[in-house]
């Protein structure tokens, strides 16, 4: 799966995942993943505004 974003929480990270289709962006997957992945700067608008979510 390609990540959009990749957060750390206190415990874990986790990853969200977009897509767009037909000019209509979504979030098509959100995941656990475990401390030791590396976090990823959102890559568009839409991952940086699904990480700000509390």
């Amino acid at each position: 799966m390609h990540w959009g974003a990749v957060i750390e929480l206190p415990k874990m990270k986790v990853a969200v995942a977009t897509r767009d289709v037909n000019g209509n962006p979504f979030v098509s997957a959100i995941r656990y993943l475990p401390p030791e992945a590396e976090i990823k700067a959102p890559e568009n608008e839409l991952a940086e505004r699904a990480v700000r979510q509390p």
